[in-house]
């Protein structure tokens, strides 16, 4: 796809008091369970998580995602269906450019934070609880998207729930528009960066991943390891995504699946960035190619930023 470079807007800011407003909202309706939500962001890692939310995420995608989809198409003036806004800092991201954004979550608390950022920032959302694999067509038969965002969602989903999500998303997408997967961890990278911090994590099934759990450095996930009941919240918490899926939602193979554009690939190349990989994730990445060289570059990475073009009907 064809760079072309556009003027962003400037970025808007919220007033000591509405920063303050979305402080309260996050402790109030994300984070409040009552038995460990004080415990856990008395610690380092809640301490930064609870940052990410409030700023550093805004941050972080004015800086790296909003160039980019900018660059795939003007966000001024486009329609973008967000899967998984969560508590909207991506959405204020997104919209403070021009675009209209409708987005939708399954948690209650997030779109309660994420409606008070709205307000921060003076952005008009639309905002709905709603669940990407059994609603999301709906919403697409309803009206035309310019883009349609997973954003850091499906790796929160089941695999049944994320290919009928994939599947029934593409299948309704209007030809021209664009299907965007953000944040989503890679089932095949080595490391685990996203829930368990540990070597080979996502490679594991998942009844031996959960009673695995105990053993990793992330001691938010010990507990879980010992409830009944718990494997379904353990999968909430966000397992790998790898080409198979994509294969599946898109019925071809992985070599027959175009990826129009890839959030590190553009990095590296557009903007001259480095993406600061490290000796031994440069050899890893480069072995994956070498075994599997019919998978597009994008699918090898840490990370799934990939956008998936329509194509047009043939005539």
């Amino acid at each position: 796809m064809q760079s072309v470079k556009r003027r962003l807007r400037e970025k808007r800011a919220p007033s000591d008091g509405a920063l303050e407003e979305i402080r309260q909202s996050l402790w109030t309706d994300y984070y409040n369970d009552p038995t460990g939500a004080g415990a856990y962001l008395s610690t380092p890692e809640g301490k930064k998580d609870f940052f990410d939310h409030l700023e550093g995420r805004l941050a972080s995608d004015r800086k790296t995602i909003i160039p980019w989809l900018d660059d795939i198409q003007a966000l001024q003036g486009a329609a973008i269906l967000e899967v998984g806004c969560g508590t909207g800092s991506s959405t204020v991201a997104m919209a403070e450019q021009g675009a209209d954004v409708v987005g939708i979550d399954i948690h209650t608390g997030a779109l309660n934070v994420a409606r008070t950022r709205c307000a921060a920032y003076g952005i008009d959302c639309q905002l709905s609880e709603a669940d990407a694999s059994t609603q999301a067509k709906g919403i697409l038969q309803q009206r035309r998207f310019d883009f349609v965002i997973f954003f850091a969602s499906l790796e929160h989903m089941t695999v049944p729930e994320r290919l009928l999500a994939l599947q029934s998303t593409w299948d309704t997408m209007a030809p021209g528009s664009h299907l965007v997967v953000i944040e989503t961890p890679n089932r095949l990278w080595f490391f685990d960066h996203h829930t368990a911090w540990t070597n080979f994590f996502n490679w594991l099934p998942d009844d031996l991943a959960f009673r695995y759990l105990e053993r990793t450095p992330r001691v938010g996930l010990h507990q879980l390891s010992r409830q009944e009941n718990a494997l379904l919240p353990f999968l909430r918490w966000g397992r790998g995504v790898s080409f198979h899926e994509f294969e599946l939602a898109f019925n071809c193979s992985v070599a027959e699946i175009e990826v129009s554009s890839c959030l590190s690939l553009y990095l590296r190349g557009n903007r001259g960035d480095s993406d600061d990989a490290g000796e031994i994730d440069s050899r890893y990445e480069q072995l994956l190619a070498e075994i599997h060289p019919q998978a597009h570059r994008g699918f090898l990475l840490p990370q799934l930023n990939l956008v998936f073009t329509k194509p047009e009907r043939s005539a």
